[in-house]
């Protein structure tokens, strides 16, 4: 989807991409490590970008399975509208740096490393790859008719105007559940819930 790009500010040309590279200016970014359970164990999975529990996982499978003839916006865009037909809300349990405690049906709980996924979906504006915290998007009890007409809020960063939608900073996540919960981190299938997600300060130097 290009979305860590979109964070990182860098020209999508390769001409620009190409003159970063010359320029020689490092940012130590932060990596975000999850941990859940994957074929029967539970195994631990790096990622730059986002990782997310829920909806997420449900799109990403979508898109997997469709073409990409029309490029990464069309293909999300497609795998978001498809997802909306099978995904079901679960209750989640979310513990957030042992200060925030919820638990309650939710459609996703979103762990923002990077501010875009999604080939364009601007979920975490506030978001900062080099500030050693994530940004958390608790995504609650929304309805297929209340998601349809929010989409555009999820393209334009302003989804935290929503009231099922609830955003906050941390640098430990657990989440568990009772029911069947995909995982999803940068892209790529995870494993299921229980998972723990975890921030690695200024791990990864990034040319930008």
């Amino acid at each position: 989807g290009g979305d860590l790009i979109k964070t990182l500010q860098i020209p999508e040309t390769v001409e620009g991409a190409a003159q970063r590279i010359i320029d020689k200016q490092i940012r130590k970014c932060d990596v975000g490590v999850v941990t859940c359970r994957s074929g029967g164990e539970m195994n631990a999975r790096y990622f730059i970008n986002i990782a997310d529990a829920g909806f997420g996982a449900t799109v990403v499978d979508n898109v997997r399975q469709s073409t990409k003839a029309l490029g990464p916006f069309f293909a999300y865009l497609t795998g978001l509208l498809r997802a909306l037909t099978i995904h079901k809300n679960h209750p989640i349990r979310i513990t957030v740096d042992d200060s925030f405690e919820a638990e309650g049906s939710m459609t996703a709980v979103v762990v923002a490393n990077g501010q875009f996924f999604g080939g364009g979906m601007w979920i975490a504006p506030r978001a900062r790859l080099d500030d050693g915290q994530f940004e958390v998007v608790i995504i609650g009890d929304i309805t297929r008719t209340e998601f349809i007409a929010n989409v555009h809020k999820i393209y334009n960063g302003t989804l935290d105007s929503h009231p099922k939608v609830r955003y906050m900073q941390g640098r430990k996540i657990l989440l568990h559940s009772d029911s069947r919960v995909g995982v999803e981190a940068d892209g790529e299938q995870a494993g299921i819930l229980p998972a723990t997600f975890e921030i690695l300060p200024g791990k990864l130097n990034v040319l930008f």
